[in-house]
């Protein structure tokens, strides 16, 4: 949700003026900043990208520049703070299990598993 929030402010100040260079930088950030939480959210920065490409292609190369410029820090500050697998644990595959799913649900509301099956036959 977090992400959402980053992202909606950025298309927000997008479509609230013209893209000048400090406001695609912010703009720019914003995304930025936004793919840290969560990075498989490209639908906005990909419909400001295209929307300036069509319009302006300086602009478009702007924010190129500033996303590659951005992006760079990220991953470098990234792997600081997270250490040197970060790129590989971010990009492995996560196993998903119903079973597992459900057996955590188990062990961790239990207590509220009778009201849960009540409110379910309701």
């Amino acid at each position: 949700m977090l992400a959402e929030v980053l992202f909606l402010g950025g298309f927000l100040l997008y479509i609230s003026g013209p893209p000048t260079l400090g406001r695609i930088a912010l703009i720019v950030f914003l995304f930025v900043l936004g793919g840290n939480i969560k990075h498989n959210l490209l639908d906005l920065p990909l419909a400001v990208f295209i929307d300036l490409w069509l319009t302006s292609r300086r602009k478009a190369l702007q924010v190129l520049l500033f996303s590659a410029v951005f992006v760079a820090c990220s991953i470098v500050g990234s792997i600081k703070v997270a250490g040197p697998f970060f790129i590989t644990n971010m990009l492995s595959v996560r196993p998903y299990s119903l079973l597992g799913a459900l057996g955590d649900f188990l062990y961790y509301y239990y207590a509220i598993l009778l009201p849960f099956i009540a409110a379910l036959i309701w």
